[in-house]
């Protein structure tokens, strides 16, 4: 599906060797249920230059593909978070309860057509792009940049050669250009293509009546958003995105800027050259701040990567517990299911993600594959993601007890076209249930009662007992299967031997194992 020579790169550095008669990567349009493309940079604080004056003209805000596809993204928005004082900010709380489900934009900008980003490439998009290192120690070259937010004014340098970033919308009749502010608040969220801005909703300011006009977007079109704050104020209630947009947040080491310092997102691990980004949806895990970062610069160092082999049994699909951040390779998915405990959730959410697409949050995940033994590669850069699955898992037990009555417990389930989460009663033994699935696996998910009646009420079904399904959103094994064909998978031969299970097994009895990908039977 994504062969492309930086996948390739990717695919040996996993340990395997794929060989294909792959035609020319195909241009596609950024998902809008993954971040394909995030905020790399915002450059906002500007800096004092050879004089010691304030230079703001050089700020900048750089887009990344982290997908392994050439991306069209012709018709993206780029969204700049209004940044009011405490007292009249539309933060998130307050948005929740005036303007459920919206952010609120001071700026709307919209990518021009033709635009395509490579894989693990950037776009820089600026208010000048010229060549500002002779004004200061640091200070960016931006001639090279893709696209330029022209000032109508004419009081910034523009530079005729670079295409203009389209304006959609702006509070300040006097500003064209990104109003960037220089010490935060300064948000940034992307939204996808399909945003519609003919007729946006507009707002005044927290409480206001008059002044300056924001408009409110739905947060569903929201692929990337960064928090930016004023330094010392991000535990002052002052967040706009709400943590299913940006669950942290990030800051320059200044209060009123003029450091010199860009906000960049870190590299997670390089492999053919290239820097996959973290993602993690919270800022103050994926970025940090620097002073001499460049313009498609990022981290070039590698974090570490250690290899762990895991093996898909003959079901398709295999329920693991990682315990690092990690990546696999092209021809496995990787899903997992977030059941939220707060009652505001209203239904299982399914996602699945190509395993060479990003680096992976360690925790508990269900890898989908051919059968065969595979190399997951876990990296060290990052020991504190936390995984957003709610998923428990295990396999050496035939039960579980569970001490919560207002749980409702739902198992892996793998069928000729049918793969989900099915409810498993509960036992005449206890307050708990047994994932008896064929292969031996066992993967329980949890659900409160609250969130359950929401989840029933939405499928039609009167009571719990009625609740048998919940379709799979995802891939089943065997669109995964069909999906590389024409792919041969060779894993590097290491000689252990797995059971089905993927778990290594040191002295086999008898029974059926795995060894370098094959099914071994010792009688």
């Amino acid at each position: 599906m994504r062969i492309t020579t930086p996948l390739k790169a990717l695919a040996i550095a996993a340990g395997l060797l794929l060989t294909a008669n792959a035609a020319e990567a195909k241009l596609v349009k950024p998902s809008t249920y993954a971040n394909d493309v995030v905020i790399g940079k915002v450059y906002y604080a500007g800096a004092k230059d050879n004089g010691n004056k304030n230079y703001l003209n050089g700020r900048y805000i750089e887009l990344y593909n982290i997908s392994t596809d050439t991306l069209d993204i012709s018709g993206m928005y780029i969204g700049l978070v209004e940044s009011d004082a405490k007292a009249s900010a539309w933060t998130a709380e307050r948005l929740t309860e005036a303007h459920k489900d919206s952010v609120a934009l001071k700026q709307l900008f919209r990518i021009p057509a033709n635009a395509k980003m490579d894989p693990y490439s950037s776009i820089v998009i600026v208010n000048s792009a010229i060549d500002h290192s002779a004004n200061g120690e640091n200070f960016p070259n931006l001639t090279d940049a893709d696209f330029e937010a022209k000032d109508a004014s004419g009081k910034t340098q523009n530079n005729p050669e670079v295409p203009a970033l389209e304006l959609v919308y702006t509070a300040f009749d006097a500003i064209s250009n990104m109003n960037l502010a220089q010490g935060g608040a300064c948000a940034v969220v992307l939204l996808t293509q399909d945003t519609k801005t003919d007729d946006l909703t507009k707002t005044f300011a927290y409480g206001k009546e008059k002044g300056s006009v924001y408009v409110l977007l739905p947060k569903s079109k929201v692929i990337d958003g960064v928090e930016i704050v004023k330094m010392g104020e991000a535990e002052e209630g002052i967040l706009r995105l709400d943590n299913s947009l940006d669950a942290g947040n990030i800051a320059i080491t200044s209060k009123t800027g003029y450091n010199g310092e860009v906000v960049y997102r870190k590299t997670a691990f390089v492999v053919g050259g290239k820097a996959a980004l973290f993602d993690t949806n919270n800022s103050t895990v994926d970025f940090a701040v620097s002073t001499t970062i460049q313009p498609r610069q990022y981290d070039s160092e590698a974090s570490g990567l250690t290899a762990q082999s895991i093996t898909i049994p003959e079901s398709g699909y295999l329920a693991i517990n990682i315990d690092k951040p990690f990546f696999g390779p092209k021809d496995m998915l990787f899903c997992f299911v977030n059941a939220s405990n707060n009652d505001a959730t209203t239904d299982l959410k399914y996602t699945e993600i190509p395993g060479d697409s990003t680096l992976l949050l360690k925790g508990d995940w269900i890898a989908i594959a051919k059968p065969g033994t595979y190399d997951l590669q876990l990296s060290a850069s990052q020991g504190v993601m936390k995984s957003r699955s709610s998923i428990q898992s295990w396999s050496d037990e035939d039960t579980k007890t569970m001490k919560q009555t207002n749980r409702r417990y739902y198992k892996f389930l793998n069928t000729t076209g049918k793969v989900g989460f099915q409810r498993v009663p509960a036992t005449a033994e206890g307050n708990y249930n047994v994932a008896d699935c064929t292969d031996g696996n066992r993967l329980i998910v949890t659900i409160t009662d609250a969130i359950g009646a929401r989840i029933f009420a939405a499928n039609g079904a009167a009571s719990w007992d009625e609740l048998e399904f919940i379709p799979w959103h995802g891939a089943t094994p065997e669109q995964a299967a069909a999906s590389v064909q024409g792919i041969t998978v060779q894993p590097i031969s290491n000689g252990a031997i797995y059971d089905l299970q993927g778990r290594r097994v040191v002295k086999p009895l008898k029974g059926i194992y795995v060894k370098d990908g094959k099914k071994m039977i010792i009688k």
